[in-house]
């Protein structure tokens, strides 16, 4: 519910997407990862659902490994793409970008809530992992 709600209030952030760039931009968190298959197809249907509200740009292109918005069309728009990538540890990785031309930081922004709102929904999977190796 979290998640949801930070996400429609970076959205509406975005309407009024010009901004100045003030400071240093913000750190970009660790990117996700999902380990078990039924964690990733998770996963990535949020990420397909994430890159859409959070860039406000349907997807032009949705593959099982890689996503991309349409191109944002003049400033202040953002453009958004997601790919999934293995990792040499048997993880597979979300790697996203968006794309804005005159937002100043809020593509970092997007980043890190597109980062924390695929994390809400892989945790599901570890809590229910957990739960069941303790229940037996």
């Amino acid at each position: 519910m979290y998640a949801r709600i930070a996400s429609l209030l970076l959205i509406a952030t975005l309407s009024g997407c010009a901004t100045t760039l003030s400071g240093p931009p913000p750190a970009i968190k660790p990117i996700a990862t999902c380990l078990s298959k039924p964690q990733c197809d998770a996963m990535w249907s949020e990420a397909l659902v994430q890159v859409q509200q959070i860039s406000g740009m349907r997807l032009q292109v949705a593959t099982d490994t890689f996503a991309q918005t349409y191109e944002r069309i003049g400033p202040n728009r953002m453009s958004a793409y997601v790919k999934k990538v293995p990792q040499d540890n048997g993880r597979t990785a979300f790697e996203a970008e968006f794309v804005c031309g005159g937002c100043g930081y809020l593509p970092y922004d997007a980043v890190n809530l597109f980062t924390t709102n695929l994390n809400v929904v892989g945790g599901r999977f570890e809590q229910a992992a957990h739960y069941e190796v303790t229940a037996k």
